[in-house]
């Protein structure tokens, strides 16, 4: 037989409380006390060039996709940046995040800062604008070589040269 109960914190001892109808558990009969290990069903997303993650950067990940998903809803969040990179020498975690509606960005940002403690940058896109973004601009492609993504990407489109955006880079 198996009960589920919870421990509660007691003046000198922390007790746990079970039912007086109860069947199997006698008083003064010697029981087994272990943690119930709830299995929790990890948050989903897509790596991009990104395979090898600390544990520790997924769980950030997963509370920033929790976080985000609280308050506003998107298309997509894309994670880039120097955050992906072995180690723990980041600055900042790059956030791309892509919605149709008009989003509060500050907000967000101090939400994600709360919760995980560490800054954060939010570059905010509607689907349109990104698609032309990762068109003309090589910057955007590189960001997108590697990513972590809440949704799967779709194709990125085919490379269009703006003379005036390169130049602009150099």
């Amino acid at each position: 037989m198996e009960m589920i109960s919870k421990i509660s914190k007691g003046s000198r001892m922390d007790q746990i409380y079970i039912p007086k109808n109860r069947t199997g558990f006698y008083i003064g009969s010697h029981v087994i006390i272990k943690p119930l290990e709830i299995k929790k069903t990890p948050e989903k997303f897509y790596s991009y060039n990104a395979e090898s993650i600390e544990p520790a950067k997924i769980m950030l990940i997963e509370d920033i996709f929790r976080v985000i998903d609280s308050i506003i809803s998107y298309e997509n969040i894309i994670i880039t940046g120097s955050f992906l990179d072995s180690g723990f020498n980041f600055r900042d975690i790059d956030i791309l995040l892509i919605s149709g509606e008009k989003i509060n960005k500050n907000k967000i940002e101090k939400s994600i800062k709360n919760y995980v403690k560490i800054d954060n940058h939010i570059i905010l896109f509607n689907k349109k604008t990104f698609f032309e973004a990762l068109k003309i601009d090589p910057l955007w492609r590189l960001m997108l070589s590697r990513c972590i993504s809440k949704y799967r990407l779709t194709p990125i489109p085919k490379r269009r040269i703006n003379y005036k955006i390169l130049d602009l880079h150099l």
